[in-house]
């Protein structure tokens, strides 16, 4: 490593040259002043190199692959107009747990995007999922919200 000297040109590790400031005395090993800290969180962490994203990919023909590992009763809550979750999945996932055996509920508002916030679709919402615990938990009659 070169010797630094306040004033001296230092070339930088992509190459061409750099004019060091007066700053650069307080953190020579860094080349940064003390009150601006390195960004640590730009740094990868010690150890194993970290993994590349892995790449999703969605086919219309296949079916949920996790389907047949699941067991717990399960209530789906979808809007219509979501598009985030495409409508074609919450249904191809109802589907395939009613075929393997799965208790499964289906409860569709067409008018709602991703999150449900019309007051009386709320309402809904909250006394189906109430019912669907009550009804799977505690061993009560299925009861359909009122609203419906």
């Amino acid at each position: 490593m070169p010797v630094q000297a306040t004033g001296s040109i230092t070339a930088p590790p992509w190459g061409g040259p750099k004019r060091r400031s007066h700053r650069d005395d307080h953190a020579p090993t860094t080349g940064r002043c003390p009150a601006r800290p390195p960004r640590l969180w730009a740094r990868p962490a010690p150890g194993k190199p970290p993994r590349p994203p892995a790449v999703h990919t969605w086919d219309a023909t296949v079916e949920h692959l996790d389907a047949a590992r699941m067991t717990t009763p399960m209530l789906i809550v979808h809007g219509g107009k979501d598009y985030r979750v495409p409508m074609g999945q919450a249904l191809s996932l109802h589907s395939d747990l009613l075929r393997l055996g799965v208790p499964v509920r289906f409860l569709c508002f067409p008018t709602e995007g991703h999150t449900i916030g019309a007051p009386n679709h709320i309402r809904i919402t909250y006394e189906t999922v109430l019912n669907f615990l009550d009804h799977h938990v505690l061993g009560h009659e299925w009861r359909h919200p009122a609203a419906l």
